[in-house]
């Protein structure tokens, strides 16, 4: 390890030994070597030196003098007297005025350790007066408000210059009170329990603790604190970011999400009503399959979004059928082979007007999934097993129960209870498992009913 150490010394004997008995503890040292004050200062204005080693005496100076200088030019360099002619007491009295360490000039084994000791102290606490100063300023120039709790109390110990701002008032009015007795806080008591909380947990962070500026506006604020020992003491740190322009916008954002979600809600409406102006037989069909497809995704436990998405799909999935000739589907006796392939285009073409529309949500995957089957069997693509989107597993058995268990142009309905042996029967094979289970778990524990005319048991 190479350091640069300034000698107060004057005998070159000295020197010598000293660089020796550095060099056989496997330390490198680079020598520069003073005898009087005008030396000494240069030497310091120079270049400021690992550590400092001085005699506590030399004929134009002396260690005394040397260490005082150094206190007043360099005091984060350690100083080290090197001596053979000072006293144990003068020397405990020169560690009392600032020096770190003394070595006798006949204990020199000693001097590797003690430099290197002082050297690497002087270190952790340059670095630990670095990080303390830079705390300082971020916290003296922070724009979040700061404030440093007593863990115990609540007591307040330090309060940073942007609090004062957010609040109205001069940060040192606060030291030496408790939290929930900030007079800007509007709910003490929820203040107190907050507190309480942060004790248990030692994290915590709510924005549900608004605060009342000094001329009365409302700042709707976050807090983070969390729980951290300062020296010996436990203390807490309370961040607080005022938050009012973000909720604004916000809200803003949310109000101009509900316009375009009505909007969505009534263009779906009205592609809806025009579908079902063309085939009255099936007024109703897709509402009925909606409702059946959303008690499926509640009982499914699906996330709220989601389940607004499987409604919109189910509300849209026969839309394609505005495309087919109305003498088809009011036909009243069964379709040809060549009448139902047109039938199955309704999918494809529902997918085309959907999808220049921007859902939220995968509803023109949905309307193009809903009649393929797990095993491959369904249309138009053949899809097996999860190739198949959630929404259009979800749409095939409530369309498989609602279209069965309801009155058709070509024929009356099967009833209800065939409808779900259709799909109990088919379940892992041609329905989504999940799917049916909730769906018999509904219609035969829970009472669920399909909405408008009582279909057929």
């Amino acid at each position: 390890m190479s350091v640069d150490l300034l000698l107060v010394e004057d005998e070159a004997l000295d020197v010598e030994l000293i660089g020796d008995a550095l060099r056989h503890a496997g330390v490198e040292p680079i020598l520069r070597c003073v005898d009087d004050e005008p030396g000494f200062r240069a030497a310091l204005a120079l270049k400021r030196p690992d550590a400092i080693l001085a005699d506590w005496t030399l004929p134009r100076f002396s260690g005394a003098r040397a260490l005082e200088i150094a206190l007043q030019e360099v005091p984060e360099v350690p100083f080290l007297f090197v001596s053979g002619t000072i006293a144990e007491h003068t020397a405990l009295e020169a560690l009392h005025r600032g020096a770190v360490d003394y070595v006798f000039k006949n204990q020199l084994e000693k001097l590797a350790s003690a430099v290197l000791r002082a050297i690497g102290e002087a270190r952790e606490h340059r670095a630990l007066a670095t990080s303390e100063e830079r705390y300082r300023r971020l916290f003296q120039t922070a724009k979040d408000g700061i404030l440093i709790l007593a863990a115990d109390s609540g007591q307040i110990l330090e309060a940073n210059p942007y609090l004062g701002e957010l609040i109205g008032c001069d940060p040192r009015d606060l030291i030496g009170k408790q939290l929930w007795e900030i007079g800007s806080l509007i709910d003490k008591e929820r203040a107190i329990h907050l507190f309480s909380e942060l004790q248990e947990r030692g994290y915590i962070r709510y924005e549900d603790l608004p605060l009342r500026g000094r001329d009365g506006s409302l700042k709707e604020v976050e807090f983070v604190s969390n729980t951290y020992l300062l020296g010996d003491q436990e203390v807490i740190q309370c961040n607080i970011r005022d938050i009012s322009e973000r909720r604004v916008a916000e809200r803003l954002a949310e109000a101009h999400q509900q316009e375009t979600l009505r909007s969505l809600q009534d263009m779906v409406a009205a592609l809806v009503a025009l579908s079902e102006s063309r085939d009255p037989y099936t007024v109703g069909h897709q509402a009925r399959v909606a409702d059946l497809a959303t008690a499926l995704a509640v009982e499914l436990g699906l996330a709220a979004e989601q389940i607004e998405g499987i409604r919109i799909s189910a509300l849209v999935h026969d839309i394609g059928k505005f495309a087919i000739p109305a003498e088809i589907l009011t036909k009243p006796t069964t379709l040809k082979k060549e009448e139902m392939a047109l039938v199955r285009t309704h999918v494809q073409v529902g997918v085309e007007v959907l999808r220049p529309i921007h859902f939220p949500w995968p509803v023109a995957e949905a309307v193009l999934h809903h009649h393929e089957r797990l095993d491959g069997s369904g249309y138009p693509q053949g899809l097996q097993g999860d190739a198949i989107s959630l929404g259009g597993r979800l749409l095939a058995v409530a369309d498989t129960v609602e279209a069965m268990a309801t009155h058709r142009p070509y024929r009356f309905s099967q009833g209800l209870e065939a409808a779900l042996a259709t799909i109990e029967a088919g379940r892992g094979s041609l329905y989504d498992p999940a799917a049916v289970d909730a769906c018999l778990r509904l219609f035969r524990q829970k009472g669920y009913q399909l909405p408008g005319p009582e279909p057929r048991p």
